[in-house]
């Protein structure tokens, strides 16, 4: 269960890391021209991926509700272990400097047991060196640190492009707060994550957070999944993005439980994962209106002693 917990919430931790690659625009002379009426999907997508990368602040949640069961089978005996599993996730992201900030939460409901684990997180990159500060209390931090040269908004909107395909324009929808969108869905290569991430240098980091060796789990061969991204007519701005990642969290899953197989008293069971949904939402707002993102003095504590221990 450690193990699930530890890739669930790298995966969210992911989207953190990737939000870091993103710098402003206006060094990079990235695309700013506004689309026509009859601009296709592509030129949406492409449109609101830039002017996305391209701001100086915003904000994300997502939350991804999983359903899932894992059956246990060993000789001639099997049964099956039903589990719920919410994810929740929140971030701040300002780009000078470089700064996230925000809260995961993940609930495990398992056998009549409910398992709750929840971080609160900042990060900053600086040069080539991200810190990512993590507490559970709000009191105590740890301080970790990689390494990861900051991948530009147009390297970002051609690595989302090139892995985003069968892209439609099915219609508009209106939000609750009145703004009109239009609703492109399409399919997106799961490998884009681990795209992003050697594109930015940080693909040991990439390594070490989902193991090495027989228990890594192989993001390279994860099939893609469906997307749907709401585009605002007016900003062009993308304000909620779905995708259906119960196929790839099937995998992952599969994955995960199978690096325990070998280990002390687990040998010989087979084990079959079934998930029958894992829907991820992603809602954006506050367009480059976000506050200044200050660390707190005991997170900035725990990396000045983490730096005198690996000095």
């Amino acid at each position: 269960m450690r193990r699930i917990t530890a890739i669930l919430l790298t995966l969210a931790m992911l989207f953190c890391l990737t939000s870091l690659a993103l710098r402003s625009s206006r060094a990079d002379g990235t695309l700013n021209a506004a689309s026509s009426p009859n601009s296709s999907p592509d030129d949406m997508l492409t449109e609101a991926y830039t002017k996305l990368y391209g701001l100086d602040s915003m904000h994300l949640e997502m939350n991804m509700p999983i359903q899932m069961s894992i059956r246990l089978s060993m000789n001639g005996q099997s049964m099956s272990i039903p589990m719920n599993i919410t994810l929740l996730y929140q971030m701040d992201q300002q780009n000078a400097p470089l700064r996230t900030c925000g809260n995961i939460s993940m609930m495990i409901e398992f056998m009549g047991n409910t398992q709750t684990n929840a971080y609160t997180f900042y990060s900053e990159q600086v040069d080539n060196v991200v810190t990512i500060y993590a507490s559970e209390d709000g009191t105590s931090w740890t301080a970790s640190r990689v390494e990861s040269t900051p991948v530009g908004p147009s390297d970002m909107v051609s690595i989302l492009m090139e892995n985003t395909t069968d892209l439609r324009l099915v219609g508009t929808s209106t939000t609750e707060q009145g703004q009109t969108v239009n609703v492109c869905t399409g399919k997106l290569n799961a490998q884009y994550l681990q795209q992003v991430m050697e594109a930015a240098g940080s693909s040991e980091a990439l390594s070490s957070m989902l193991g090495e060796g027989e228990n890594a789990i192989d993001l390279s061969n994860l099939e893609e999944y469906d997307i749907t991204v709401y585009i605002d007519r007016e900003t062009k701005l993308p304000l909620m993005i779905t995708m259906d990642m119960t196929s790839m969290m099937k995998d992952v899953m599969s994955q995960t439980i199978q690096s325990l197989m070998g280990t002390e008293g687990m040998e010989g069971m087979e084990v079959d994962v079934e998930i029958s949904t894992a829907m991820t939402n992603c809602f954006l707002s506050q367009f480059n209106s976000v506050s200044p993102i200050e660390i707190p003095e005991a997170a900035l504590a725990a990396s000045a002693v983490s730096s005198s221990t690996q000095g």
